[in-house]
C-alpha cells in the first residue's frame, strides 16, 4: 500500500519523518520550559524585589502640586541647604526608556557634583542612587520630578531618603545598563 521501511518494523517513511519533527518540537518546548520561562520568572521576581526596596517612598508629579508636596515633605524631613552629606533613591515612572534620561540623569548629577547610579529595569521605569551635598540633593529631586531629559514625560517619582552624615559609597555617577 504504501513505501515500507525494512529497519523501521514495517513503519511508513512518511510516520518516521512525523515522529522526528515531534521530537524537534517537543525539544524546543522543553528548552523553553527549562530556561527562557524560569529567567522571565526570576525577572519578575526582581522586578518585585525592587518595588519592595522602595517602601515608603515620597511620590509626587511634574504638577504643580507633586512638585509643592515635595518641598513640604524634604524640608519637613529636616534634610536641606546646610544638612550636610545625604543621599537617596529614587524610581521614576512615565516615558523615561529610550529618550536618554539616564544620560541626562548622569550629566546633571555631575553638574551637582553629586555622585551615585542610575539604570532602567524591566518594568520601564528608570531607578538609582545618590548622594552628595543634602541642598545639591534637593536640586536633583526637583529635577527628576520636574525636567528630567528633554523629550521624556515624568508621571511620578518615588524617593526615599538616606541616613545623612554617612560615608561616601560611590565615586563619580554610573550609568548602568
Amino acid at each position: 500500500a504504501g513505501e515500507r521501511d525494512a529497519v523501521g518494523g514495517g513503519r511508513h517513511v512518511a510516520d518516521r519523518a512525523d515522529d522526528e519533527k515531534w521530537g524537534w518540537i517537543l525539544g524546543l518546548i522543553f528548552v523553553f520550559l527549562a530556561v527562557v520561562l524560569p529567567a522571565v520568572a526570576i525577572g519578575i521576581v526582581m522586578a518585585i524585589g525592587n518595588a519592595g526596596a522602595m517602601a515608603a517612598p515620597i511620590q509626587g508629579g511634574t504638577s504643580a502640586g507633586g512638585t509643592a508636596r515635595a518641598a513640604r515633605t524634604t524640608a519637613a524631613s529636616g534634610i536641606g541647604a546646610g544638612a550636610g552629606a545625604g543621599s537617596f533613591s529614587f524610581e521614576v515612572w512615565g516615558k523615561v526608556q529610550g529618550v536618554f534620561f539616564r544620560k541626562h540623569t548622569q550629566k546633571r548629577a555631575a553638574e551637582l557634583g553629586l555622585s551615585g547610579w542610575v539604570a532602567n529595569t524591566a518594568s520601564k521605569t528608570v531607578v538609582g542612587e545618590v548622594e552628595g551635598d543634602a541642598a545639591n540633593l534637593d536640586e536633583m529631586e526637583q529635577w527628576l520630578r520636574s525636567t528630567g531629559s528633554p523629550k521624556s514625560r515624568i508621571d511620578r517619582v518615588a524617593v526615599k531618603r538616606g541616613e545623612a552624615g554617612i560615608a561616601p559609597r560611590f565615586s563619580g555617577f554610573d550609568v548602568r545598563k
